[in-house]
């Protein structure tokens, strides 16, 4: 199995952690600003203008070598994460075949959706919803979904429209479309839209608002189906079980302990309690 990370980065990039001998994967740095490029980087491309996900298409239509790989990796330049994290995603991802994936967050993370957050009584949650953030494309998903980095600068709103692009070109048979790993977390080290990425004078807001209108999306309510840690790794618990509503409340009881832990005096644990508890209510529904 080859495995690729793409990071769009920039000075105080963090992803150099993710460097290192052991590593079972190659590196391409796409720089937004001047950066030494790293002596184990597969292939660092000159300082280019532009967003994140419209720069990679640039890319990505120029040099096909992407192909070559049976994952691609594509994390903000801001996550945070060890080689043994990376090469563990990778395993994971793989051992389920998943389609579209991402890493969980941890205690310390600046975080917008509360599902991302990391529930440490799980090993993964299948949704349907993997953020712009640290997204894990399988090739063929990849090629499904590339086209879609082009059509706005923000990338807001590309999670929807991922999502209905690979619930109509794969089947669940082929393995897990939307899944969080709960098994690898990463840290989210700077607040939510504070990195530079040369987006233009165009509001994220409008361009979330005019993708959902364009492709008739619509922000629906989480969905999940918890995968515990068990010797059968691909057993789920049933959802609207006893087990999951357990599983479920212990996970969201725990997030807002660590983060009030973290963070005591932040004013947002109390919108944070209020959208777990949201989230929750969502999820228990049979």
């Amino acid at each position: 199995m080859k495995n690729l990370v793409v990071v769009r980065c920039g000075k105080y990039t963090c992803h150099h952690r993710m460097m290192h001998p052991d590593s079972q994967y190659d590196v391409w740095e796409l720089p937004y600003q001047p950066i030494q490029p790293h002596a184990l980087t597969t292939f660092s491309n000159i300082v280019t203008p532009g967003a994140k996900f419209n720069s990679i298409y640039r890319l990505f239509s120029e040099k096909n070598d992407w192909l070559d790989y049976d994952y691609i990796w594509i994390p903000d330049d801001d996550i945070s994460i060890s080689h043994e994290g990376v090469n563990f995603l990778f395993q994971e991802a793989s051992s389920d075949r998943a389609v579209l994936s991402q890493p969980s967050l941890d205690e310390q993370s600046y975080f917008t959706h509360p599902i991302t957050l990391n529930h440490p009584f799980l090993r993964s949650r299948s949704t349907n919803f993997v953020e712009v953030m640290a997204p894990l494309f399988s090739r063929q998903a990849l090629i499904d979904c590339l086209w879609s980095f082009a059509i706005n600068r923000s990338g807001w709103g590309l999670e929807y429209l991922w999502e209905r692009i690979l619930n109509s070109t794969h089947k669940a048979s082929t393995g897990k479309n939307l899944t969080i790993y709960d098994s690898v977390k990463v840290c989210h080290t700077r607040p939510v839209g504070g990195q530079s990425r040369g987006t233009g004078q165009i509001s994220p807001y409008d361009e979330l608002a005019s993708l959902l209108a364009e492709w008739n999306l619509t922000i629906s309510s989480y969905n999940l189906a918890l995968n515990p840690h068990q010797e059968n790794r691909h057993t789920s618990v049933e959802r609207g079980s006893s087990l999951f509503i357990d599983l479920l409340a212990s996970s969201c009881s725990h997030i807002v302990r660590q983060r009030s832990l973290f963070y005591p005096d932040n004013k947002s644990n109390d919108e944070l309690k209020v959208a777990i508890k949201r989230y929750y209510l969502e999820n228990i529904k049979p």
